[in-house]
Formats: C-alpha cells, sequence, structure tokens
C-alpha cells in the first residue's frame, strides 16, 4: 500500500487486482487488530477451553449459599434469642439438621444451576447468541 493504510482509488484503473489485493490485505490487518484480540479473549473464557471457569463459579455459587444460610442461622438464633426460646437438646440437634440438609440442597443447586448457565453462556460465546460479558468492547 503506497499511502500507508489509504489504498489510491486512482489505481483501480491501472491495476485493479493489485489494489483488489490491498483492499483484501487492508480489511485482514484490521480484523486481525480490531477483532481478533476479542474472539481470542472470548475463546479463553469459554469452559471448555478454560477449567477454571467452570470451577470458579460454581465455588462462587456455592460460597454465596453458605454465606445465606450461616446468616439465616444467625437471624434464627437471634429471633430464639429475642423472644426469650431456648430450644432443648432435641429441638437444637433436629433445627442443625434440617439447617445443614437445606444447605446440602442448596449447595448442590447453586453448582447444577451453575453449570448449566455456564454451559449455555458458552454456546452463546461459540455461537455468537451473546456478547461475552468479561470483555470490554470500550477503545482507548
Amino acid at each position: 500500500m503506497p499511502n500507508g493504510n489509504l489504498i489510491d482509488p486512482g489505481a483501480a484503473w491501472t491495476n485493479p487486482e493489485g489494489t483488489a489485493e490491498e483492499l483484501v490485505q487492508a480489511q485482514f490487518a484490521d480484523w486481525a487488530s480490531t477483532f481478533q484480540p476479542v474472539e481470542i479473549q472470548a475463546l479463553n473464557d469459554i469452559s471448555l477451553n478454560n477449567p477454571s471457569v467452570l470451577s470458579s463459579a460454581i465455588e462462587k455459587a456455592q460460597n454465596t449459599t453458605m454465606d445465606s444460610f450461616n446468616a439465616m442461622q444467625g437471624v434464627l438464633n437471634r429471633q430464639n434469642r429475642a423472644l426469650g426460646i431456648q430450644p432443648t437438646a432435641q429441638q437444637a440437634t433436629a433445627s442443625r439438621r434440617l439447617m445443614n440438609l437445606n444447605q446440602a440442597l442448596g449447595m448442590a443447586n447453586a453448582a447444577n444451576t451453575t453449570r448449566g448457565i455456564i454451559a449455555s453462556q458458552d454456546q452463546q460465546l461459540l455461537f455468537g447468541g451473546a456478547t461475552n460479558p468479561n470483555i470490554s468492547l470500550a477503545t482507548s
């Protein structure tokens, strides 16, 4: 390209094949510098290419579930104290067992839901159904 990134339109009359070649090369160079890095980043964020995406998302979901159950246990304890309720050992054991069962169910549900969401996100990224929320398209 004689003028840097510009193609001389007058050259189309004297050398149409060369001008077409320059145009294709300019388009490819533009794609390679603008869109290829975004596509590579999107492929790196797919859980099939990066297994830590799925395990990290599941860990976050389970930690959030555990935190919510711990907060709920604290609310239950404070309510009991405020109302002057003192559960017997058998009642406390039954309450803990019920809370633990619900927490285990919640954590399994969080992991399974996260797996489904990550699989759906992978499909959207691969097939162009949605943009990757982890990629900023703003340019400087």
